[in-house]
């Protein structure tokens, strides 16, 4: 009974093809949604209809869809593309960014390690300087209170590198009340 629908169904649309595409693509859509039609029926009857497939295909509503549908799906895709471009650009604008204040900072780091060395180094040409001015004081020290421990006063003040026990090492001669004293204090004194 339903093969013999579809044969009346072209049968009464076989000048107008529109009409009979919109006519089949409802009965396809009415069995596969039928609950009492057998399945042994349906399977028949889809094969029939697949054999209308072809002009299905053919009518020009149906390409008119599947027009609109590739367009809507290109449409979509350029879409979906344009957003991909815009946030890969965004994506560079942050990497740009991102390396621009780490070279920022690199030069910034660079910047601070040189000024720190200088400081250091001046700390330290400072402190050499100190060390060598309290080193000549002690030896003139001994020249003027003790002249003839002046050659031992040079040796051993000259091993002596840190300013605080050169300080320390100058008030015990200071304090030394004869040479001898000051000649035991240059001999047993160690930093």
């Amino acid at each position: 009974m339903l093969l013999q629908a579809i044969e009346e169904l072209k049968e009464h649309y076989r000048y107008d093809d529109r009409a009979l595409v919109r006519r089949l693509v409802w009965f396809r859509t009415l069995l596969e949604r039928a609950e009492t039609v057998p399945s042994q029926d349906k399977v028949r009857v889809q094969e029939r209809l697949t054999m209308l497939d072809n002009l299905l295909e053919q009518a020009q509503f149906i390409q008119e869809i599947k027009k609109r549908a590739a367009e809507e799906a290109a449409e979509e895709a350029e879409a979906r593309v344009a957003a991909e471009k815009a946030h890969a650009a965004k994506v560079e604008a942050l990497v740009a960014k991102t390396q621009a204040l780490l070279t920022e900072l690199e030069v910034r780091l660079a910047d601070q390690e040189a000024r720190l060395a200088a400081e250091a180094e001046a700390r330290t040409r400072d402190e050499e300087n100190a060390v060598q001015t309290t080193q000549e004081m002690v030896v003139g020290l001994i020249e003027g209170r003790f002249p003839s421990l002046a050659a031992l006063a040079q040796e051993r003040v000259r091993q002596v590198r840190k300013l605080e026990d050169l300080r320390r090492l100058g008030r015990q001669l200071r304090k030394a009340p004869d040479e001898a004293t000051a000649r035991f204090v240059l001999e047993t004194y160690t930093a």
